[in-house]
């Protein structure tokens, strides 16, 4: 009789238990209550309690019900850090860091939660903004460094002969650019008129050593 009691006790806080349809994480804690005192029994009465069966059942799905909270709750964070980005018209070079630790987070995901992330495409479009953005100022620095070595060749007045090896150099500078950051060479014309300006001194520096041998 006192293992049948014991037994009917923890019966009944199984019995008590919500069905699996309506089980929720709000229920951990009973379910797992009602698994100690089943534990507390004799193996004999253990044997006594037929109802094992359903608390075994919903401690799986509670297992199950904690991942996908925990699933949500990794997906959700990286949703959100993904809104918190600027707009695509507002991305600059500045937002590089952020945009690169958001990238990280959806890498840090499984497989499964990868699939969640509802706006995942917005991320791949801030990616393909900054690449682009990156590769103008790869652009811009690289033209920018011609233009200077430009400018800082003699004026066509006070060019001789002596710097046609800087011009020489300017000019292979400019050639090792690529076609669009040769269009942002904003004072090209000047090494144009500079080597032009060369070979008008070579030709006339070439007269003066003929006529000298002469």
């Amino acid at each position: 009789e006192v293992d049948k009691a014991a037994a009917e006790t923890v019966y009944e806080s199984i019995s008590y238990l919500p069905d699996l349809t309506y089980l929720t994480l709000d229920n951990k804690a009973a379910v797992e209550k009602a698994r100690l005192a089943y534990r507390s029994l004799t193996a004999a009465q253990q044997k006594l309690v037929s109802n094992i069966g359903k608390l075994t059942v919903l401690e799986a799905r509670i297992t199950e019900l904690e991942k996908i909270e925990a699933d949500n709750l990794a997906v959700e964070k990286v949703i959100a850090e993904i809104n918190n980005l600027p707009r695509e018209s507002d991305i600059t070079i500045g937002n590089k860091p952020a945009i690169e630790k958001a990238r990280q987070a959806y890498l840090n995901l499984t497989i499964a939660q990868q699939k969640m992330v509802t706006n995942y495409d917005e991320l791949l479009v801030l990616e393909a903004k900054l690449a682009k953005l990156m590769i103008e100022k790869e652009d811009q620095i690289a033209s920018e460094k011609v233009m200077e070595e430009i400018s800082n060749l003699p004026s066509l007045k006070e060019l001789k002969l002596e710097n046609k090896p800087a011009v020489e150099k300017a000019r292979q500078a400019y050639e090792e650019l690529t076609q669009v950051q040769r269009k942002l060479v904003n004072n090209y014309d000047e090494l144009v008129a500079l080597e032009k300006k060369l070979e008008e001194l070579t030709a006339a520096d070439t007269d003066a050593d003929t006529d000298t041998d002469t």
